[in-house]
């Protein structure tokens, strides 16, 4: 008799579950500061699409957590998370154009970026778009807000080309 072949569903959902318990392998390196084993598991997830190790990779970037500090990279990183809707990604474009790491200081950015991180369930993300908003004029936040609405509307991919 023939043998079943798992169906395409079916193998991404294994791959998923693999995957889960490798990022977790990941994050429990990370805590335990084991920035060298955690790197070595985030890349090749980051690399294949996983959303949250790309997060981890930018933070990584970010802070010089086992790599070089590189705000450039952790903005790449931060970017590729984003336009899966991760909100942990978009916290740290918030964070970037808020302080101008490894680009240009932007108010409208920052404020757009943390928006849809807090609309992604990211609780940080509030008290800095609070913070934003106090610096910010009406039509500062107007055109901030429309922009997160345009970025929804994208998939939040290609959001930095509307402003």
């Amino acid at each position: 008799t023939p043998t079943p072949t798992p169906s395409p569903t079916h193998k991404k959902a294994e791959m998923n579950v693999t995957e889960s318990i490798i990022f977790k392998e990941g994050i429990d390196a990370y805590e335990d500061e084991d920035y060298k084993t955690a790197l070595a598991i985030f890349t090749p997830l980051a690399e294949d699409g996983h959303a949250e190790a790309q997060f981890y990779l930018g933070f990584m970037y970010s802070y010089g957590n086992g790599v070089p500090e590189n705000e450039k990279t952790a903005v790449e990183w931060y970017t590729l998370a984003a336009e899966q809707g991760d909100g942990s990604g978009m916290l740290g474009l918030g964070d970037a154009y808020r302080m101008g790491w490894g680009v240009p200081k932007n108010i409208i950015y920052a404020h757009m970026w943390y928006n849809l991180s807090s609309g992604q369930g990211q609780f940080l993300a509030d008290s800095d778009l609070d913070k934003m908003a106090e610096r910010m004029t009406a039509e500062e936040i107007t055109t901030a807000e429309q922009l997160a609405v345009e970025c929804i509307a994208k998939e939040y991919k290609g959001c930095m080309s509307s402003y």
